[in-house]
Parts: C-alpha cells; structure tokens; sequence
C-alpha cells in the first residue's frame, strides 16, 4: 500500500507558504526580496501623516486652577453685593450646593461672558453680533469642579494669546461677582 505522500510539500495550488518551507532562512529571503518595501512604506505613512497634521489648524487651551473660596457655607447660602442681583432672575440656589459650585456657575453664566465680551470688545473683533459673542464664548468655555472643590476653568481658541487672556478675564469678572 503506498499512500502516495512523498513527505515533502506540494507545488502549485496546496503548496505551503515560504516560510514553513525554507525555516528561517525563508524568512530572509522574504526579507531581502522586499527589502524596498521596509523602508518605503514607513516613510510614505510618515509623509502622509504630517502632511494631515497640517491640515488641522492649531487650538490652543489656557486652563486656570481656582482653590476651593475659603467662604463658610453659611455665608454663600445668603447671597450678598453683585451676587444677590445676579441671582434675583428668579434663580435659586441648590440646597447641597458647595462655594466651589456656586462659582463654576457664576464663571459658566450668560452674566459673565456678557462682561467680557464688552470688557475685551469682542462684537468688533469678530464682527459679530452680541448674542453671537456670547454663543461663541459658551461653545469655548468650561468649567469642572473635582470632588476635592478645586474648580478648573478652560477656554480653547486657535490664538495662544487669546485663550489665556479670555480665561483671565472670565474669572476676573466672576470674581468681582461673587
């Protein structure tokens, strides 16, 4: 009975690939036949990849780390001074609400980004209408308070100088607030 298998591998169709066939030396040879390729592909992704980055415009984030208001809770329940009229719009303050909370909202408020459209001048700068201003303003800013009440408040503009200037003026206001 002769089974017809010789042990070695089958040409054409079936056969196995080189690698199997040749050990590691089927490797190298891989290797050495498409040695253009190792280099050529990795420097084309590489062009690709800066030429788009350079597409994306650049957008800068000036972040400003405010401390928890050294304010006892007593005191921010009963609100006093430019605090009292911002919030006589028939706003009301959460019962559980922390100082660090109080002023994130006050940072976040149409008051605030209000002031500084008019404080940096921004309608003429942008060309733009007020209420437009104050939309575009919202879309750049956020604040975030941490469980610890450290309030982190960031704004994202393509000007570096910009975005730093905004922050500050933002929390410069919404300190005179509350």
């Amino acid at each position: 009975m002769t089974s017809g298998h010789t042990g070695r591998p089958e040409s054409g169709r079936n056969a196995l690939p080189p690698l199997v066939e040749g050990g590691s030396l089927g490797l190298v040879r891989i290797l050495v036949d498409n040695r253009g390729l190792l280099w050529k592909y990795p420097l084309a992704m590489t062009l690709l990849v800066v030429a788009i980055s350079f597409l994306f415009p650049n957008v800068y984030r000036s972040t400003v780390i405010i401390l928890p208001p050294e304010r006892d809770f007593q005191s921010m329940s009963q609100p006093t001074g430019e605090l009292k009229s911002f919030l006589a719009g028939g706003m009301a303050l959460p019962v559980m609400a922390t100082p660090s909370d109080i002023l994130a909202a006050v940072l976040e408020s149409r008051t605030v980004r209000e002031s500084t459209s008019v404080a940096l001048d921004l309608p003429t700068r942008w060309d733009m209408g007020p209420n437009d201003v104050v939309d575009k303003l919202e879309a750049a800013t956020a604040a975030k308070v941490a469980p610890t009440g450290i309030i982190s408040f960031g704004t994202e503009f393509k000007n570096r100088w910009f975005a730093d200037t905004l922050a500050n003026t933002m929390v410069h206001i919404a300190d005179r607030l509350n």
